[in-house]
């Protein structure tokens, strides 16, 4: 130890051995011993604790309380440290004194484990059902000292115990081990407390090289104008005064008096152990305050000190931002843990709020001190961008497009205003951009879809089982020869309810093997909607034409896609309808669509065998509801009866409904077409 060395010759020579007002614990006493299997040491150690009434191992308060392992000086009992556990005791620490270490030859380095296994042994003792400390022991300890305790207490604090949170040193004295060079491995926040009139461990030569030396960033020196060596004590350890007054009796002094000097070690020890004990922000700003004043005390703390004090909490300015931005908040770095209210954590998050919303942030430091802000994000809709339908024109055709819900509209085109005209050459997509008053943005595109002037051609070959003639490999035209055939298509009424207006114009325009109209469908090859619908005239080859006579080998349609594939439906007015068993590429005027060939429709079953290895649809579906039974008969029954020229009755397609319509219904009765296309 680095005393003085009077004070260490008269310390030798002799043998040794207050209160404060009471607080909201009683103090409950334990006289106890731990064994240190490691070092085959037996440790003796006097506990002090909180209790709800005063006395020797009466049961510990309710809750959970820091520990504080106490180091006592040398050749100074334990009880000479009673102002300590007065004070703390009641405040709800649970304060450990080992016993040990007290000949005239202690051991430093013995009593620095002692220090250090006892803040352990406290933690095994919260587990241990059988013990009265059995979950009574807070997870947080304190290490401290006096005189040669304090340095054995920078011993144990340099051991790497990760249950030990801060150290406390009193007029701290140099220790073999060295506790100065040991400070250079301590990186808890450490308390060192020294007197200016110490002229026992002077603190050029123990305690301001220990604080010195001690790496921690979260450290403090604080020394008592006027304190004394002995008076960290109770003022009962008799041998440590005789031998300080024989030891200072040149140029030490004046002191202050031992209540003076205990007040102003309790105003820096209480707020530094609630703060990091009990992790109480109110008390670290207490302790910034307590240094701020100097009052009876001088000071260090490194330019980088402790953050224990509550968190300033930012979250940054407000902000104003248009719908559907996302929006970075970023909070000022105070802390160590971020929660906000929108459930995430972190610094910096990101958010694209639907509507204005108040994002609030909770800092949290390291000692659970928090503090909250928040920040207003201002949301202004984003504008309803329209770029209008889209559109399908002939090559060579221009587009007028008109674009609303804003104030400015830019195209992708280069151009600006609400409506553009453009003339493309193939089809193409344009996209506006619309800016409304408060700046916000929204786009929509609208497609033109460029055909070839006169529209698409669907190309399809079929054959009407009714109409079909076998031995001419074609069907007849019975219908026209009658002039039962309408000009206009049939197919207004239900169950078709088709408005198109395809006409020949007059009976003389019908080309001279017609044989009937027909309703052409193309469908979207995703949903199956349909997306166009033509009527065209049946002639007797099986080709079907348009009625425009321009169109010889096809029926042109006029909203579909150049070089797209459809699902094509063929319907007629009694016989089953039918479609390709894949999507057809159109214009297919090149390669028509041929169901004379099997397997050429969608589903199983969907066509009827005429001989010569052609097939035709089934005739029959009188009412064109997708399936042959009853209901149909019904209908030929009462077409018989009528027996005028075109009914659908007539599925022999010769104008006359009689018995020879009932013989091509029959056999064909029970006979469903698939779902898909049903009307």
């Amino acid at each position: 130890m680095k005393f003085n060395a009077t004070f260490s010759f008269f310390l030798a020579m002799l043998l040794a051995a207050n209160s404060i007002s009471a607080q909201p614990y009683q103090i409950g006493t334990k006289a106890t011993s731990f064994f240190d299997a490691a070092r085959n040491r037996n440790i003796g150690a006097q506990i002090r604790y909180p209790a709800n009434s005063a006395g020797a191992d009466v049961p510990v308060a309710s809750g959970q309380f820091p520990v504080i392992v106490f180091g006592h000086g040398f050749q100074i009992t334990y009880d000479s440290y009673s102002q300590m556990w007065e004070t703390l005791v009641p405040q709800g620490y649970i304060m450990v004194f080992p016993t040990t270490e007290g000949s005239l030859s202690p051991n430093h380095g013995n009593f620095g484990g002692d220090i250090s296994y006892l803040v352990n042994a406290m933690q095994v003792e919260n587990a241990n059902a059988g013990s009265i400390f059995f979950n009574k022991v807070a997870p947080k300890s304190a290490i401290m000292g006096h005189s040669m305790g304090g340095g054995a207490a920078h011993l144990a604090a340099s051991s790497g115990n990760s249950n030990i949170t801060t150290l406390i040193s009193l007029a701290a004295a140099e220790t073999d081990p060295s506790a100065i060079g040991a400070s250079a491995s301590i990186g808890i926040p450490s308390l060192v407390i020294a007197a200016t009139e110490d002229c026992v461990t002077p603190v050029g030569d123990n305690q301001l090289p220990m604080y010195q030396n001690i790496t921690s960033n979260c450290k403090a020196y604080y020394e008592i104008t006027g304190g004394a060596h002995c008076q960290f004590t109770n003022g009962n350890a008799t041998l440590c005064y005789l031998a300080e007054g024989l030891t200072c009796l040149f140029g030490w002094g004046p002191f202050v008096s031992l209540s003076v000097q205990h007040q102003k070690m309790f105003d820096a020890l209480l707020p530094w152990l609630d703060t990091y004990l009990k992790d109480n922000c109110t008390a670290w700003t207490a302790f910034q305050n307590l240094l701020a004043s100097g009052a009876g005390f001088t000071y260090q703390v490194p330019a980088t000190s402790c953050s224990a004090a509550t968190p300033v909490a930012n979250a940054g300015p407000d902000q104003t931002v248009c719908a559907g931005t996302t929006v970075t908040l970023s909070a000022a770095p105070t802390g160590t843990t971020y929660a906000w209210n929108s459930g995430q954590s972190g610094q910096t998050i990101q958010v694209t709020p639907l509507q204005t919303t108040n994002y609030k942030v909770t800092v949290s430091n390291a000692y659970g001190c928090t503090a909250s802000d928040a920040v207003l994000v201002t949301v202004n809709p984003a504008p309803a961008a329209n770029a209008g339908p889209d559109q399908i024109i002939c090559n060579g055709q221009t587009a007028n497009l008109t674009a609303s819900g804003g104030n400015i509209y830019n195209w992708s085109n280069g151009l600006a205003g609400a409506a553009i005209s453009v003339t493309p050459a193939a089809t193409a997509t344009y996209t506006v951009t619309v800016t409304n008053a408060n700046g916000c943005t929204a786009s929509d595109a609208a497609t033109v879809t460029v055909n070839p002037c006169g529209g698409l051609q669907v190309a399809v070959l079929l054959m009407l089982q009714g109409a079909y003639n076998p031995a001419t490999g074609q069907m007849n035209t019975n219908l026209l020869a009658s002039g039962a055939l309408p000009i206009q298509q049939p197919y207004q009424t239900a169950p078709w309810f088709y408005n198109g207006t395809e006409t020949v114009g007059a009976a003389q325009n019908f080309p001279p093997n017609t044989v009937d109209w027909v309703l052409l469908e193309a469908r979207n090859p995703a949903t199956g909607a349909i997306v166009e619908r033509r009527a065209g005239l049946l002639l007797s080859n099986g080709l079907v034409v348009d009625a425009d006579g321009n169109t010889p080998d096809g029926v042109k349609f006029f909203s579909l896609t150049n070089n797209s594939a459809y699902y094509i439906v063929v319907r007629h007015r009694n016989h089953l309808a039918i479609m390709s068993r894949q999507p057809e590429v159109i214009p297919n005027n090149a390669n028509p669509l041929n169901f004379t060939n099997s397997g050429a429709e969608f589903g199983t079953n969907q066509t009827v065998a005429l001989g010569n290895n052609i097939f035709g649809l089934f005739a029959g579906d009188l009412n064109a509801d997708g399936i042959i039974n009853h209901s149909d008969f019904n209908q030929y029954f009462t077409d018989y009866l009528l027996n005028t020229n075109y009914l659908p009755g007539d599925c022999n397609l010769n104008a006359i409904t009689d018995l020879n319509d009932y013989n091509q219904y029959r056999p064909n009765a029970g006979v469903i077409g698939i779902n898909e296309i049903r009307l």
